[in-house]
């Protein structure tokens, strides 16, 4: 039996849609029963004057919505809710319920008046949402993207990394570095939060320090990377570290990194790593499948680190590769960037040094 307000609201059929340029911000419904479901169907098509215009989205993975709809009295709500919050950069998340309680504090939406409140409290959400994208917008106006270093879009968005760092700082210097070439990134301060993310979000790239507060981030990578089915990190991992040492060096390549940054980094080499990691990763998802992990495991020190992606060894903040280290030891030899090892010094002197690059982190 539909109440008089779901009989009024029934949609016509054959009426055609005009076009209509409000935002559109999709909704994902966690709990709630099947008549709050179609009757919140029925408000979000029928509010035509509304300032934004919202669906129903039918899915409610990683990517597929921008506000969620929690029932926090359903078995597990609760829990529900506070997951979605601690994503970083959270979407806005409703909580439907009966009365306050003080375990969970005061429900964004009572039941008894879902009808009456619901578009004014999705209305305060896709405002903070407009607001967010508004201040998004004015920040990358002031810092604009290197042409030569733009990556492609994935599924419509710039490629989004998640920075697993401990100083709030560092993640926000490597968020505006990577910002000048059409990168997107959120960041973390610890390897559960980390754990977390990458289960409920998608990354194409990860920017992980070692030293965390709460474990070793290599092991974390290791076991990660060793892992089957849905919960394998597959995505490509840099590390930037403070630690600069071969031995470093070879424990990340050995744990599955992609990439090795030593702080401070100079701008140009992370745009250069980034922009290389990720092109060779977009550019090779859509093959064949990778070797077994025992056929493609690095078996010596050398192997290990020629495996790595260290063509910007040579240049402030990182780390020369092993063979490079050796070939110090001769005199008369000059290293090179991009195989490590030693060639013969040219005449008329040593290259005057390069000027210095800034940094991107303390």
């Amino acid at each position: 039996m539909l109440s008089p307000l779901e009989t009024l609201l029934i949609p016509t059929h054959g009426e055609a849609a005009p076009f209509d340029a409000r935002p559109v911000y999709r909704i994902a419904v966690f709990g709630l029963g099947h008549r709050f479901q179609r009757l919140l169907e029925i408000i979000v098509k029928h509010a035509r004057h509304n300032n934004y215009r919202y669906q129903v989205a039918e899915h409610s993975g990683p990517g597929e919505f921008d506000i969620a709809l929690v029932d926090m009295t359903a078995k597990g709500g609760a829990e529900v809710a506070q997951t979605l919050k601690s994503v970083p950069l959270a979407l806005p998340v409703i909580g439907v319920g009966r009365r306050a309680s003080h375990h969970r504090g005061n429900d964004d939406l009572l039941l008894a008046t879902f009808s009456l409140d619901v578009l004014g409290v999705l209305n305060r959400a896709a405002e903070s949402l407009s607001m967010r994208e508004r201040t998004r917008r004015m920040s990358t106006r002031f810092v604009q993207a290197d042409p030569t270093l733009r990556l492609p879009l994935v599924s419509g968005r710039p490629p989004r990394t998640l920075v697993v760092e401990p100083s709030p700082a560092v993640r926000s210097q490597i968020a505006a570095a990577l910002r000048q070439i059409a990168v997107d990134s959120e960041g973390v301060g610890t390897l559960a939060q980390a754990e977390e993310v990458l289960s409920m979000r998608s990354y194409e790239l990860v920017i992980l320090e070692p030293q965390q507060p709460d474990g070793d981030g290599l092991a974390m990578l290791r076991r990660l990377r060793s892992e089957t089915g849905r919960l394998k990190l597959v995505v490509p991992v840099i590390v930037l570290s403070s630690r600069s040492g071969v031995f470093d060096l070879a424990r990340a390549s050995w744990a599955g990194c992609n990439g090795y940054l030593g702080k401070p980094v100079p701008l140009s080499a992370l745009h250069t790593t980034v922009n290389r990691v990720l092109r060779r990763f977009l550019g090779r998802r859509p093959q064949a499948p990778r070797l077994p992990r025992d056929a493609a495991a690095p078996r010596t020190l050398d192997s290990a680190l020629a495996a790595m992606d260290l063509q910007e060894a040579l240049r402030p903040g990182t780390v020369p590769p092993l063979s490079a280290l050796k070939a110090r030891q001769s005199p008369g030899a000059q290293h090179s960037s991009d195989t490590g090892g030693a060639r013969p010094q040219q005449r008329g002197g040593p290259r005057p040094a390069a000027p210095r690059e800034p940094d991107v982190s303390p």
